[in-house]
């Protein structure tokens, strides 16, 4: 404390800020602000956007895939932003089409590959199936033995040269000498096929005025391998006529 004349006892009060209010408190002065206005996530937007566009651009998959991961990203910065952004429902929006449109792309797929089961299939002759159609290579001749390797799978539903209805084995013990005649083994396979196995699949007898009969057998080669595995198909009546239904239960 100072007698001096002239020196005030107590120091005058601080002088605060105009944007103070209220006093000092304990732990110093509060400054006040103007308040802040809530923002739209940008991201939101955009996958709103997106998710649009993947009504249309589903079959791109990147379109969906980018409203889908947009739109997360987005639902999630709205919600840690404690009301700061906005756009929670957009962002929902983009999230929910892009996966539409994703699921949508894979029905697209599913069909494609379904569309495409038994169409332009090359097959080898070693791995044919029963009930299932075929394109020979070429035109096959009843007066020319032709070598085989594979033949095209194709829908019964579609005009086709021939379907397997029947798998047999002439050598199904692997003792059989080979014949030296191989026009043997086709007459001995057409001889089983047009038998029983023909009326169990079509459910009539064989007639020569409504079908004809190919039949692919083993060569020397394979002979014994294979136990003289051979395979029967139904053809068309004339020579190089097409069937245009499946045969199977056909009558």
């Amino acid at each position: 404390m100072s007698d001096s004349p002239g020196q005030p006892l107590f120091p005058p009060p601080p002088s605060y800020p105009s944007g103070y209010q209220g006093g000092p408190p304990a732990g110093g002065p509060i400054w006040m602000g103007p308040s802040s206005t809530p923002t739209t996530a940008g991201r939101a937007i955009a996958a709103l956007v997106l998710g649009l566009a993947s009504l249309l651009l589903f079959v791109t998959l990147i379109v969906p895939v980018l409203a889908l991961i947009l739109g997360l990203g987005a639902a999630g910065e709205v919600k840690r932003s404690h009301g700061a952004r906005t756009g929670l429902g957009m962002a929902r929006t983009g999230w929910v089409l892009g996966l539409l449109g994703i699921c949508g792309f894979g029905a697209v797929i599913a069909v494609a590959v379904v569309n495409s089961k038994g169409t332009d299939k090359e097959t080898s002759v070693f791995a044919l199936e029963l009930g299932v159609c075929y394109d020979f290579p070429e035109d096959p001749s009843v007066a020319v033995a032709t070598t085989v390797t594979s033949m095209t799978e194709i829908a019964c539903t579609k005009p086709h040269d021939a379907e397997m209805f029947f798998e047999g084995h002439l050598n199904p013990t692997r003792d059989r000498v080979y014949p030296a005649a191989a026009n043997a083994l086709f007459f001995e396979a057409a001889t089983t096929c047009t038998a029983e196995p023909f009326t169990d699949y079509v459910g009539k007898p064989f007639d020569i005025k409504k079908f004809g009969i190919f039949t692919i057998v083993p060569d020397a080669s394979s002979w014994k391998l294979t136990k003289g595995e051979f395979n029967c198909f139904i053809t068309a009546v004339e020579t190089g006529g097409k069937l245009t239904q499946p045969a199977k239960g056909s009558g």
